[in-house]
């Protein structure tokens, strides 16, 4: 079965989009993780880096992550440091930065896949920010859509556990849970990992290396 889970952010706790990217970083079994954002916050007291290298430091070896940015210069170095605090905080991790010529990358996505299969997506407004991505005081109201094999069960329960716990409202209305249909004409008979792989291969075809 192949899910779909519309995020609205209604309230700094629980940020689900943060737990889950946090989550599946953590995970050995996602070998390989692309998180997309035109800004990557790194300006005291506003640190991002922290959040990344407690969840990968331990898990490091064997896994690759990619951070693709930025959306304008001024953003490079709190770009650089961002990647270079993890880089540091990770050393047996596999790292790769990208930035797409000229820069103006805005989209939010995030892509972890499984022996080289994409098995889970995010793609919505929310980025790697302190408003964003922590659960501060300060924070935005976003929407976020993630995507993930249901029949894997250490996905599944990856996700689900995420849209719930301490802090979740009750009232059905931040969360709204349907299923992919590769068979629905607009989705041309494509299951979702190839759809998110052919996002992946867009970005890498779009970006360059730096």
């Amino acid at each position: 079965m192949q899910k779909v889970a519309i995020l609205l952010r209604k309230a700094s706790a629980p940020n689900r989009f943060r737990r889950i990217i946090l989550n599946a970083l953590a995970d050995p079994l996602l070998t390989d993780c692309m998180v997309a954002s035109g800004f990557f916050q790194e300006n005291a007291p506003i640190l991002v880096s922290p959040d990344f290298v407690a969840h990968l430091a331990g898990i490091a070896a064997g896994k690759t992550v990619t951070f693709v940015g930025i959306h304008s210069w001024s953003w490079r170095a709190q770009y650089d440091q961002f990647v270079n605090n993890v880089a540091a905080g990770c050393p047996g991790l596999t790292l790769h930065r990208r930035r797409i010529p000229g820069d103006k990358w805005h989209a939010k996505i995030f892509i972890a896949s499984k022996a080289s299969s994409p098995v889970l997506g995010i793609i919505g407004s929310s980025n790697i920010t302190g408003r964003a991505f922590q659960e501060l005081e300060k924070w935005n109201y976003e929407a976020d859509v993630v995507f993930w094999y249901d029949s894997d069960p250490a996905v599944s329960d990856l996700v689900r556990r995420n849209l719930v716990g301490e802090g979740a409202k009750d009232d059905g209305t931040d969360v709204v849970i349907t299923t992919y249909d590769p068979n629905d004409p607009l989705n041309r008979g494509q299951p979702l990992g190839v759809r998110l792989q052919q996002i992946l291969s867009e970005i890498n075809q779009r970006t360059v290396p730096f």
